[in-house]
């Protein structure tokens, strides 16, 4: 469940005001965790 890191109503360092895209950044990070 991501409900309370998929949204956010504040603008931070490098998120915007809105969707957060944190599962992107999961996938990603394993994808290249597992191309190693």
């Amino acid at each position: 469940d991501i409900a309370g890191t998929s949204m956010t109503d504040k603008e931070k360092n490098y998120l915007v005001k809105g969707a957060t895209g944190v599962p992107v950044r999961t996938l990603v990070n394993l994808v290249l965790s597992l191309a190693k």
